[in-house]
């Protein structure tokens, strides 16, 4: 499985499903050198970012997204995600990650037993 197509399976989609080859775009340009996005500081002036990140980051991001949407009322979509570095919005991005896998385990085993 390519590292994109995990941050698809794990990635929750809502109301209108993500469109997937934007996505992957946005992730092969982010993952391969960076993105550059447009963006708006407080001042209103528009500003020129780039977004660089690894695939295992973005994935973890995806991870911890997943463990953190139930407390959340909006879930942005994968391309939000992409383009604003959403990743970068939890403190402990590895910690939240492997609370997701702990989190798939237990699950998989809970339909094993049962």
């Amino acid at each position: 499985m390519s590292k994109f197509q995990e941050f698809w399976r794990i990635y929750p989609h809502y109301r209108a499903r993500s469109k997937k080859a934007i996505a992957r775009a946005k992730c092969d340009q982010i993952t391969n050198g960076g993105m550059t996005t447009n963006a708006r500081d407080s001042e209103g002036n528009s500003l020129k970012l780039t977004v660089v990140a690894t695939p295992d980051e973005i994935i973890m991001g995806a991870k911890a997204l997943r463990m953190a949407e139930s407390e959340k009322k909006y879930c942005p979509g994968a391309q939000v995600f992409l383009n604003q570095s959403r990743w970068e919005d939890f403190d402990d991005l590895e910690a939240a990650a492997a609370e997701y896998d702990s989190f798939v385990l237990f699950r998989e085993k809970r339909s094993q037993v049962g």
